[in-house]
């Protein structure tokens, strides 16, 4: 999934992807782990101010140089209605990076 974004004279785009090691877990039966990366990878990209913030972000990223260009962690709960999913709440944590957006961790609870 790409996040296009324009802001002042810039246009950016910016990939969402999963994490080599990404960890999904689920408290729900019938709903599988992959369903639940794709909800919180669909709410970044589709979510005015989350996609955003993290397409600033990143861009802002591809811009600096040496130890300023470091990758930034962060986190992300809401209910899981928001997300289009059953449930209670969602949690998940991904990094914003010169490359884009990496969804690291994402959990779907009962």
């Amino acid at each position: 999934m790409h996040i296009d974004y324009s802001f002042g004279n810039h246009d950016v785009r910016c990939e969402v992807r999963d994490a080599a090691g990404l960890k999904v877990s689920c408290g729900l039966r019938g709903v599988h782990p992959d369903t639940v990366s794709y909800a919180v990878k669909r709410f970044l990209v589709k979510d005015g101010r989350m996609r955003a913030s993290v397409a600033r972000q990143s861009y802002r990223l591809r811009l600096e140089k040496g130890k300023r260009r470091k990758p930034v962690q962060r986190t992300l709960r809401g209910p899981a209605a928001r997300f289009g999913l059953p449930g209670n709440t969602v949690s998940a944590a991904f990094t914003v990076s010169a490359e884009g957006v990496f969804l690291t961790s994402a959990e779907l609870q009962a």
